[in-house]
């Protein structure tokens, strides 16, 4: 005996993660410094999910292929709050 069974499928999106190093608490909220390029920088807030030892997935505020700072991101943060 055969049968076929159909299943209506969502797009399901796969998680954007980034290093636990590139996550920031400013102004109350978690943020990511984004590189723009040509040594532009911008803040965006960001919803955060699951998380290990060494990434953090990131459920809004972030797209895939946007390029985070991970390394060095704490000198980022200084300038951003001596603003």
């Amino acid at each position: 005996m055969c049968a076929r069974l159909d299943f209506p499928s969502q797009a399901l999106k796969a998680p954007v993660t980034v290093p636990a190093s590139a996550v920031h608490e400013l102004e109350g909220r978690s943020s990511i410094f984004v590189e723009l390029g040509q040594g532009r920088f911008e803040v965006r807030a960001v919803d955060l999910g699951a998380r290990d030892e060494t990434s953090i997935q990131v459920k809004k505020g972030l797209a895939a292929g946007d390029r985070v700072v991970g390394k060095n991101s704490l000198s980022l943060k200084a300038e951003w709050l001596n603003k």
